[in-house]
């Protein structure tokens, strides 16, 4: 493998080697050449033309589509090519002058190069093992990966602030607006949101991540609209009523009907309608208080007609039935993947029942 070079060495013309004339017979040749070459050379001068001479011939190789096997192991020869050039070149000479037309150019090229020579071997072997596709720049890349975004600190904490792609989050996430909603209407600035997520105050829905000030200001602004429209509601995933809802009427394209079916829809309704109420959230108050006694007052009634419903429902059930369903309230009270409330709710019932049982089988 000889030839001879002109400018920078990645772009030397080689009288030897030709981007058609590479064959499987030639590759081998010149690869077992370019390998002792690589180990033996010992001149700056030297290595910039054998690394000339490798990149004309990896060029040779991706044209002559010789395979990928080939096209990578010259890959790999370019980059060691380079790497032993770089090592070779020492410090830059800052006093040596250069012409115009060819200084930038060759200066960036040794440039490159004493940065290839400057990556750990271990990093550099590792990626020349791994990497099915070697380059220049993937073994930058692989040398430094990005730094981790520097997170912006508070006085005590360290959050890290929601920004950029991350702030479409916080301003969709329902749980955020209901805490900016609430925030604002005791009077919180942007900067105060910015703040106090900070320092996960006031029940923060999102620890350990705070606003950053683009994202806060947007928060307000869709909390403010919501405010304005009388939209105190936040936005849920379909929920449990939702899916017996489509039940229901899944069931009515088969074929179903009458009253059962309409009362069944009818609860699933109502409780479609109170899911989306969040009630530690709403605006109590002081001057509320009035309203507030109402509101018991409102719930004391559905919960007699629930508990009605339930005395009739209980008492059409047979006894099996009702050991059945015993028994599936209490998987449910012992089931993890339920909520702390679900889980009570159900122990509750359970007990409930049994004592409906007893009554009822004592009376038969």
């Amino acid at each position: 493998m000889t030839s001879e070079t002109t400018g920078a060495a990645s772009a030397a013309p080689l009288a030897t080697v030709t981007r058609d004339g590479a064959t499987p017979a030639l590759a081998d040749q010149w690869e077992a050449e370019a390998l002792a070459a690589i180990e033996d050379v010992q001149d700056p001068g030297d290595a910039e033309r054998l690394l000339g001479t490798v990149t004309v011939a990896t060029e040779a190789m991706r044209v002559a589509k010789l395979g990928e096997d080939r096209e990578r192991r010259w890959k790999v020869l370019r980059l060691k090519a380079e790497r032993r050039w770089g090592q070779l070149l020492g410090e830059p000479d800052r006093g040596k002058r250069r012409s115009v037309t060819t200084g930038n150019t060759q200066r960036k090229a040794e440039h490159q190069a004493r940065r290839v020579a400057a990556i750990p071997a271990g990093t550099f072997d590792d990626y020349l093992s791994s990497d099915p596709k070697p380059s220049r720049e993937g073994l930058f890349r692989k040398a430094t990966p990005k730094r981790a975004k520097t997170a912006n600190l508070n006085a005590k904490h360290a959050r890290s602030r929601i920004e950029g792609d991350n702030a479409r989050a916080a301003w969709t996430n329902d749980e955020v607006i209901a805490w900016t909603a609430k925030r604002i209407r005791r009077g919180a600035t942007v900067n105060d949101l910015v703040r106090e997520s900070d320092a996960s105050l006031y029940d923060w829905p999102l620890p350990g991540q705070g606003l950053g000030q683009n994202a806060a200001e947007k928060c307000k602004a869709i909390a403010e609209d919501r405010q304005r429209r009388g939209d105190r509601s936040r936005r849920r995933q379909p929920k449990e009523a939702g899916r017996r809802l489509r039940q229901l009427h899944t069931e009515k394209r088969a074929g179903r009907s009458g009253d059962l079916w309409e009362l069944q829809v009818a609860v699933a309704q109502a409780v479609s309608g109170l899911e989306t109420f969040s009630l530690p959230e709403l605006d109590w108050s002081e001057e509320t208080e009035a309203l507030v006694m109402d509101l018991y007052d409102d719930l004391a009634r559905h919960a007699r007609w629930s508990e009605a419903a339930l005395e009739a429902v209980t008492a059409h059930m047979s006894d099996l039935g009702r050991q059945r369903k015993i028994q599936a309230l209490e998987a449910r009270a012992s089931d993890p993947s339920s909520t702390a409330s679900e889980r009570a709710s159900a122990a509750r019932l359970a007990q409930t029942l049994k004592r409906k049982r007893k009554r009822l089988s004592a009376s038969a």
